[in-house]
């Protein structure tokens, strides 16, 4: 599943987000919040995230420099969440 559009949010004061209403059902089982390539957040399902980094990282030598620079960004960057019951994920200090 693609997330596809631009929404304007903005964080609550325990720094919450609430999630567009039509992606709800696919983050029922959790969300994977990643630390993007821009100062951004990427969202994903957790199989999404799986996928993600399978396709991306799975190809580069998890020993050599480039490859443990990448897992270091997208796995030391990454936090599970789970929608609260209004709909809502918090972002952790590091992602803000």
């Amino acid at each position: 599943m693609s997330f596809l559009g631009q929404y304007e949010h903005n964080l609550d004061a325990k720094d919450r987000l609430t999630v567009p209403s039509r992606f709800r059902a696919a983050l029922a089982d959790g969300v994977v919040l990643a630390k993007g390539l821009d100062p951004s957040v990427w969202v994903f399902a957790p199989g999404g995230y799986e996928n993600f980094t399978k396709q991306f990282l799975g190809e580069t030598n998890p020993l050599g420099k480039r490859g443990r620079m990448l897992r270091r960004h997208f796995h030391g960057g990454a936090f599970d969440d789970s929608l609260d019951s209004a709909g809502r994920i918090r972002l952790p200090k590091k992602l803000i």
